[in-house]
């Protein structure tokens, strides 16, 4: 238990049997054992408050983790790789309507096909004339 020996433990009883005396050993060994207990559910209490201390700091550590990974998005970090690329899409594309619109207005009167001229009775008659 703590080292002793049979031997040792035999001289212990019989210098508390003559020191306290036979009358009041048992008292004190009954007071002893209720120290000895109280001793023991004092340090299971430490234990159970350390314990649940413990638990409640995983607890808000796990919480805190969780929070972390809702603010990793992952769309929000694909649209930040992506934007670059939608940037330049989007110059693309006004670069192209840009010069669509530059074409629309310099192209010459030959490739422009010619409108459909809306012709009366009288102006056929006159083709045909001619």
């Amino acid at each position: 238990m703590f080292g002793i020996d049979g031997q040792e433990f035999l001289v212990i009883i019989v210098v508390l049997i003559v020191v306290v005396g036979p009358k009041d050993l048992p008292k004190m060994l009954r007071a002893f054992g209720k120290a000895t207990a109280r001793m023991r559910e004092t340090a299971q209490e430490f234990r159970n408050h350390f314990d649940e201390a413990m638990r409640e700091t995983e607890i808000k550590d796990l919480a805190h983790s969780l929070q972390d990974l809702k603010k990793l998005d992952p769309r929000e970090s694909l649209t930040k790789i992506l934007d670059p690329i939608r940037s330049v899409t989007d110059d693309l594309q006004a670069e192209i309507r840009k010069n669509t619109q530059l074409q629309d207005v310099s192209l010459p009167e030959e490739i422009v096909p010619p409108a459909e001229e809306k012709t009366t009775g009288q102006e056929t008659e006159k083709r045909a004339d001619a």
